[in-house]
């Protein structure tokens, strides 16, 4: 019997050493009191954006549908009056507007007064190049939850936008993936916040903009799929048209 018991003992001791930690980089997984979301809106035109038939027109005079929208935000960083800045090293989000997946939970942040937000579109060098399958299902960066994602070389698309252009009764589809480390976009708001318990902030995308500041894009005489490789710079240029596409609202 003493046997038998020393030999469970082996058993599970042998279970639990062979578990891998998977590190997660969900923001529920992280213990914390603070409850303070950022709310982002999609806007084209002033409008909230609609998935499907509804019809806009960017600058170029192109007739064009969305049929999704989908982007990474990390390295959150909040900084205070004082210069004092807090960047969130292991926070995520997947923003999917389509799916109603809009807010960002911030849980690990003081409470208090701040005059800026800045955040990446995409995804840092050394985790946009692990191994996607180390991280759980609830993880933004997990493969069960998207398929932005090249493979190991090419690492995550940061920003995925498709949908159709239309012309005399026509439509043809456009793909535009955006990713790799040349395409990584800072983005800086800077207007006070007061963070607090249960607070929010809204933040607006404006759609519109990514198509001509600063730099018009004409659809029509452009690639319509990019994998932001030999597509004349159109990735690059989409990406230099993030730098105004967000604000804080009332900004």
């Amino acid at each position: 019997m003493k046997a038998l018991y020393l030999y469970f003992l082996l058993i599970v001791f042998l279970v639990f050493a062979c578990k891998e930690d998977k590190p997660t980089n969900n923001v529920d997984d992280i213990p914390s009191g603070l409850n303070f979301s950022i709310n982002i809106e999609h806007l084209f035109n002033g409008e909230i954006v609609k998935f499907g038939d509804q019809h806009y027109t960017n600058y170029a005079g192109n007739d064009i549908t969305f049929n999704r929208l989908r982007y990474f935000i990390s390295k959150i960083t909040f900084e205070d009056f004082e210069g004092n800045s807090t960047t969130l090293e292991n926070d995520y989000f997947l923003i999917d507007p389509l799916n109603n997946n809009n807010t960002l939970k911030i849980r690990e942040l003081e409470p208090g007064n701040y005059k800026k937000i800045s955040f990446n579109v995409g995804i840092d060098s050394a985790t946009n190049h692990s191994d996607p399958n180390r991280y759980s299902a609830s993880s933004p960066l997990s493969l069960i939850n998207h398929n932005l994602h090249w493979g190991w070389a090419g690492g995550y698309i940061f920003l995925s936008l498709e949908g159709n252009i239309h012309y005399m009764g026509n439509f043809q589809s456009f793909a535009y993936h955006i990713g790799f480390l040349k395409n990584l976009k800072r983005v800086i708001l800077e207007s006070p916040i007061e963070v607090r318990q249960d607070g929010s902030v809204y933040v607006q995308f404006h759609l519109d903009k990514i198509f001509y500041n600063p730099n018009i894009i004409d659809q029509s005489n452009e690639f319509m799929v990019t994998h932001s490789t030999n597509d004349n710079g159109l990735a690059e240029r989409l990406t230099q048209n993030l730098i105004d596409v967000f604000n804080i609202k009332g900004n």
